[in-house]
């Protein structure tokens, strides 16, 4: 009689226990998928019910909060997940800190993400539980032309997969400093994967463009202080940097402290760095790079960009099945110590491409002046009448403007799909799964009366 007592009791912990994991399971389960679609109504649980752009959305300078994207990571922020992407999403909006002109941004400006839980992680996907929403004309759109958006850096390891992207822009209104729109892994293991398709859009001519996106490891502007992977299966892109991008003149921000393993596996590439940007170029990797390519088409590959490599070592791993046009150590313009370079540089080449010389340009000798010398000591005349051509002033303002934007009111709008009010779904989940432990309590206490009944008699 004890022993089946003893066997019913443990029957029902097993039962609760069971049951609770269960509800948990499937509440994460359901919060930890999220769809989206700008000109979505619903709370993202479905692809019937998408997430989009709260009501009064329109893009713009301090609407980027509102915009679907922003929302839909929102929702994942905490546990990460899979945000599934089922309509048109357009990245046309940015946190400014610039004035406009004719209401177009004519700085680059960043689409700032939520922040992210440690240890999450992140996909990014048009093809979902066997469904291709890009069949319905899910895509996404990298509207560079609206609002100069410049850079979208992820919070946490991130894979983006079956997507298509239209890059949009202008030839006639670059931003002041002709910065592309550059997806960034923010430092975090970045991984393009396969399925991603780029097209690009010349909004003057409205006819295919010449211009794509850059793909960078680490981010736009900001210092890192960890070792991440970049890795690229497919897609057409301008650059790809395995470093940081940076700010042109600004040569002290996007350093990264770390090491970075950046892996090609496909796609099609303009140009691959090592370190950093050829055209506004960050500091440099601290630490090692490893590059290993094994597929795609590579029209120039840079083991470093021009500034001085202060890193320890740059390994090139180019397998024959992998199209590269020119391989180069460094630009010409390189400001480092060439031998010094080339000694931290190791090239296992396979490729049929050969590795380009470095041949440092140095600048052409002067002439010796023929004009006699001043007869007015030039220390005399006060240094106020030769100001530089850019004052501390105005370096100081650019830097704060870049690095330290002022914290703006966000625009007014109708939240009706913002996360803080957006609890009906988690309502929903809690709901169930107290009722399911009711059940379990009420299963428990019915076999507990029968054992009772059974004691008795």
């Amino acid at each position: 009689m004890k022993k089946t007592i003893k066997l019913l009791l443990f029957a029902a912990i097993l039962t609760l226990f069971a049951l609770i994991f269960t509800a948990l399971s499937v509440s994460a389960s359901v919060s930890n998928v999220v769809y989206i679609s700008a000109d979505g109504t619903g709370d993202g649980s479905s692809p019937d019910k998408p997430l989009g752009n709260n009501a009064g959305y329109k893009p713009g300078n301090k609407m980027e909060t509102h915009n679907a994207f922003y929302l839909g990571l929102s929702k994942l922020k905490d546990t990460g997940g899979t945000l599934v992407i089922v309509g048109d999403v357009a990245l046309d909006c940015v946190e400014s800190r610039f004035a406009s002109v004719n209401d177009k941004s004519v700085a680059p400006s960043e689409f700032r993400t939520p922040k992210f839980a440690k240890n999450v992680s992140l996909t990014v996907t048009s093809v979902y539980n066997g469904v291709d929403y890009r069949k319905n004309g899910a895509e996404l759109i990298l509207d560079h032309e609206t609002c100069n958006t410049t850079a979208f850096a992820f919070g946490c390891n991130t894979t983006i997969k079956d997507i298509d992207i239209l890059y949009k822009y202008h030839p006639d209104f670059p931003n002041i400093w002709n910065t592309t729109f550059m997806l960034c892994g923010g430092g975090y293991n970045f991984n393009v994967d396969t399925g991603i398709k780029v097209s690009s859009l010349n909004v003057k001519t409205n006819t295919e463009g010449d211009r794509y996106p850059l793909i960078v490891g680490g981010h736009r502007y900001m210092n890192i202080k960890q070792s991440y992977s970049l890795t690229v299966k497919s897609g057409t892109w301008e650059e790809v940097i395995g470093g940081s991008y940076g700010i042109k003149g600004l040569a002290q921000y996007g350093q990264v402290t770390g090491n970075v393993s950046v892996f090609i596996n496909g796609g099609k590439i303009q140009t691959l760095t090592g370190t950093g940007s050829l055209h506004a170029p960050s500091n440099t990797v601290n630490g090692t790079v490893s590059i290993s390519v094994t597929g795609g088409e590579i029209e120039e590959l840079y083991a470093s960009h021009y500034l001085d490599f202060t890193g320890s070592k740059i390994t090139l791993n180019l397998e024959k099945d992998a199209k590269i046009g020119k391989i180069f150590y460094a630009p010409e313009t390189y400001e480092g110590n060439p031998d010094s370079l080339i000694k931290k540089v190791e090239i296992n080449n396979h490729t049929a491409a050969s590795v380009t010389p470095l041949v440092i340009q140095t600048p052409a000798p002067q002439p010796p002046s023929t004009q006699p010398p001043a007869t007015q000591p030039q220390a005399t005349q006060p240094l106020a009448t030769q100001p530089p051509e850019t004052s501390p002033e105005t370096t100081e303002a650019e830097i704060t403007e870049e690095t330290m934007p002022e914290a703006q009111p966000e625009t007014q709008l109708n939240d009706s799909n913002s996360p803080k009010e957006d609890l009906s779904e988690d309502l929903k989940n809690i709901f169930t799964v107290v009722l399911i432990i009711g059940a379990v309590i009420g299963i428990g206490s019915f076999i507990l009366n029968i054992i009772k009944e059974k004691m008795i008699k």
